[in-house]
Parts: C-alpha cells; structure tokens; sequence
C-alpha cells in the first residue's frame, strides 16, 4: 500500500517490511544470518519480559543480536565476498557504493 502523505509519497509497505525509495539517497542493509539470534536465547528474553508483565522491545531484541552469537560466518573474507557478488553481480541495473 502506497502512502498518500506528500512528505511520505516515497515509503510504502506492504504490512510486513517498510519500503524507502528516493533516488540518490544513501540507505543501509543488515544482513543477519539465521544463527545470528539462537531460539533459545530469543525464548528466553520473551519468557523474561512476560514474567514482567512486558512486551520484548526491539532495542532487547537489537542488544542481543550484537552480542555476537552463531558462527559469525560474514566476519570471514570469503563469506562477505559472496554478499557483494549477489549484490554487485544479481542485480547489474541497479548501482551500488558499497562502504564498508
């Protein structure tokens, strides 16, 4: 669903992922592997929040995950090399400045 606001005539979503799309602009991507956040540990922080009487927050959420948990794999050479072939080499009309 588009948005009818002028001063967010560029973001749409479709109820599940926000879409940004300005031209020019500089935009972000994280990638997190599925080990990134073990289950179990998720478990846990939704069983902590609801003995409290609380919804888990995305900053609990967030905390965890830069803690560093599952293998790490795009900390290894090869492994960040294969992220840039799919962005660099998957989609050729579209340009990328890949900062690092």
């Amino acid at each position: 669903m588009r948005s009818t606001s002028a001063a967010h005539e560029s973001y749409s979503s479709r109820g599940y992922l926000p879409h940004w799309d300005v031209p020019g602009a500089v935009q972000f991507l994280t990638w997190r592997l599925h080990d990134s956040l073990p289950q179990e540990v998720y478990d846990r922080l939704i069983r902590q929040a609801a003995s409290k009487g609380e919804d888990v927050r995305p900053k609990q959420v967030e905390a965890l995950l830069d803690k560093g948990y599952g293998q790490c794999l795009l900390a290894r050479p090869m492994a960040a090399i294969a992220v840039q072939h799919v962005l660099f080499d998957d989609f050729p009309d579209i340009s990328f400045t890949l900062f690092v």
